[in-house]
């Protein structure tokens, strides 16, 4: 059965991206390399392995994105979701509102990834379909969510600190590319449902939101990819490394 037909696709652009503010004041999925936008490469990719259904959740200047998207509008199922409160809401509650309008299967993508086009192929093969898409890390990278798992299943996502112990195996980053099914989505929104009433999580990203809440909640398998042409860009530099991925 192929896949590609039973599955949605979630694009996470809500953010402002602060990092970067100082290169652009546009949302990051719309730095271009090779004249495209970051947005419209990972639509092009999902539409090359048949995935027809795709959910962008904006916030940020999201008339940009949405004037982004009129240009492939027409030739696939694209709609927009609007995270309003994108100030102060991250992008686990942009996820759950773009989870709301899914009925199957969903793969997630923070927007700002760059990858070449085979890791999503490879992915979509993949046989696990609740899963994290993972890379090649650095434990000591403080700013990258990062894997452990136990008993080959993902245990932690940490993010934003460091974090050692001998009771996990480290397997890397998380890319920002992952899979939920959807029975998994409904246990996703309802768990959403009793985290978000207290307004301390309300700006929790998926990785933390995961750590705190969802593993306990539903077993996450990993997929690790062996190439290194993909990147998250938050910062300048990123941006750099991205363009001489894909050059």
């Amino acid at each position: 059965m192929d896949k590609t037909k039973t599955i949605s696709a979630v694009i996470l652009v809500a953010g402002i991206g602060k990092r970067i503010s100082d290169y652009t004041k546009k949302p990051k999925c719309l730095l271009k390399i090779k004249g495209e936008s970051l947005l419209l490469r990972n639509i092009r990719y999902l539409r090359y392995y048949g995935i027809k259904n795709i959910i962008i959740v904006a916030g940020y200047k999201s008339h940009l994105i949405i004037r982004e998207i009129n240009k492939v509008k027409n030739k696939t199922s694209i709609e927009i979701v609007l995270n309003k409160k994108f100030r102060t809401h991250g992008n686990c509650y942009s996820l759950k509102l773009g989870l709301k309008k899914i009925i199957n299967d969903v793969i997630y993508f923070d927007g700002d990834v760059v990858y070449e086009k085979n890791i999503l192929g490879g992915y979509l093969k993949d046989k696990f379909l609740n899963s994290i898409l993972t890379g090649e890390g650095d434990k000591y990278d403080v700013e990258c969510a990062k894997v452990f798992s136990f008993n080959k299943k993902v245990a932690r996502v940490i993010e934003k600190r460091t974090f050692f112990t001998k009771k996990y195996k480290f397997i890397g980053e998380a890319v920002g590319i992952n899979k939920l099914g959807k029975r998994e989505i409904k246990k996703f929104l309802r768990t959403c449902n009793t985290v978000f009433k207290n307004k301390n999580n309300l700006n929790l990203n998926w990785d933390t939101y995961y750590d705190k809440f969802f593993l306990k909640k539903i077993q996450i398998n990993y997929s690790k990819i062996k190439s290194k042409k993909w990147v998250e860009v938050d910062t300048y530099d990123d941006f750099k490394k991205a363009k001489k991925i894909m050059k």
